[in-house]
């Protein structure tokens, strides 16, 4: 089954949301497309999921989460499930998964977002770890790390949701905005996934205006 779901996840077309407006949030467009594939090594790339977040006075949740997940690949594009999985234990194949939360500036319940549910947000983020169809990295004996903190509070810890498959997850957040950015990333066990976390975390952190 899950081998299914990583191949389906390599071979799926990208699915693509206009740029957002300026009160909205798009994860997807936080940074370019070749800083992406610099960042996790891969020269194709894929987005599977791609959510806008859109402002509004009747957004319940009071913040805007965003949400953008995919895969990017070297070389020829896996063309059956064995070549999938094995492109994946190869480090010639990642999945990736970035999360962005804010008050939402136009909702009745921001207050409420920057005073509870901010706090737990960041209070449970190991158990926020998602990637596409991967197990769960919060269920697979995670162990911590510390990723650069960029002067932000910082967080992360590493597992492995299948043999010879790393994942790491790290999440950095300001609470001074009420705002956090979650990254998580599954590769081949040779990989260097954490410096990878590091360095996409680096430019997100900076393109959502967390940094300073």
């Amino acid at each position: 089954m899950v081998r299914r779901l990583i191949f389906a996840a390599l071979l799926c077309a990208a699915v693509v949301v206009p740029a957002s407006a300026s009160a909205d949030d798009r994860a997807c467009g936080l940074i370019t497309t070749a800083q992406l594939k610099q960042a996790l090594g891969g020269s194709n790339y894929g987005f599977v999921r791609d959510l806008t977040a859109r402002s509004s006075r009747n957004n319940a949740s009071g913040a805007l989460h965003s949400v953008c997940n995919g895969y990017v690949w070297s070389g020829a594009k896996p063309a059956s499930r064995q070549a999938a999985l094995a492109a994946l234990h190869a480090g010639k194949a990642s999945l990736f998964a970035i999360d962005t939360w804010r008050p939402d500036p136009k909702s009745r319940s921001a207050k409420t977002w920057i005073k509870t549910q901010f706090p737990l947000l960041v209070k449970n983020a190991d158990g926020l770890a998602v990637l596409p169809d991967l197990p769960s990295v919060s269920k697979s004996h995670a162990r911590t790390f510390a990723p650069k903190s960029y002067g932000l509070g910082a967080k992360g810890f590493l597992a492995n949701p299948l043999p010879g498959v790393l994942a790491g997850a790290a999440m950095w957040s300001k609470p001074s905005s009420a705002s956090a950015v979650f990254v998580t990333i599954g590769a081949g066990s040779s990989r260097p996934v954490p410096k990878e976390l590091n360095q996409l975390g680096g430019l997100l952190v900076g393109a959502f205006g967390m940094k300073g």
